[in-house]
């Protein structure tokens, strides 16, 4: 579903989010979007993937949304995004990873 390439190219990225800015995982924009949201929205499927893997890791926030749960402006989870678009694989690996 995701070449090597597209996928080194996203596991990149999201390292240089991580250790560029503290916090990258929980970042909202003004419209409340977070990364995972940004990336959900463009279909990015590596990036998708790529971000996950990292909030699996590094996310241990107790009291606060997980970032999966996070909601934007108009109420939307990353997942829900997603179920928009219509890719059910996509649907599938947010939903497994997000428990």
């Amino acid at each position: 579903m995701i070449s090597d390439e597209d996928m080194d190219e996203a596991v990149l990225w999201t390292c240089k989010c991580i250790t560029h800015y503290p916090g990258a995982l929980r970042f909202r924009d003004q419209d409340q979007d977070s990364l995972l949201h940004i990336v959900a929205q463009h279909m990015d499927l590596a990036k998708i993937c790529a971000l996950v893997e990292q909030m699996i890791k590094m996310d241990n926030t107790e009291g606060e949304d997980k970032p999966f749960d996070m909601q934007n402006s108009l109420n939307e989870t990353p997942l829900f995004l997603v179920v928009e678009r219509g890719h059910p694989q996509v649907v599938r690996f947010l939903r497994v990873n997000r428990m």
